[in-house]
């Protein structure tokens, strides 16, 4: 599966907003977000660029952006928010809200955790 630059970037935004929603970042969770990243074939310099880089897109076009995706990338982006969410052993409420909320504005598909596990479990390429 292949994104573009604008993609990633929206990706990582709101993965980055899913590890800082409950009020503490696991390093669980950062390693999941970099591990998935370099699964997708993004280099640690450029996944080091994407969390620079991210601040320049606001939450909106970060929204906007993911919500334009085809059927199979929405549902990546569904299974990736849920990954972050279950890795550190507990799924936060507020993550909760912001996972619904992200899939309701963005129209993803509702995906249960087996099946996002099933999914980021498989070779996407």
């Amino acid at each position: 599966m292949q994104f573009t630059d604008n993609e990633l970037k929206a990706i990582f935004k709101i993965a980055k907003a899913m590890v800082l929603v409950d009020g503490r970042v696991d390093k669980r969770e950062l390693m999941e977000m970099a591990d998935e990243m370099r699964r997708l074939g993004v280099s640690r310099e450029k996944i080091e660029e994407l969390s620079l880089t991210t601040k320049e897109m606001d939450n909106t076009e970060a929204l906007i952006t993911i919500s334009t995706l085809d059927d199979e990338k929405k549902i990546y982006v569904s299974s990736y928010l849920i990954m972050i969410m279950i890795v550190d052993g507990e799924m936060h409420e507020k993550e909760m809200i912001l996972w619904e909320m992200t899939t309701a504005l963005c129209g993803l598909p509702e995906v249960n955790v087996s099946d996002a596990i099933a999914l980021m479990s498989s070779d996407l390429r």
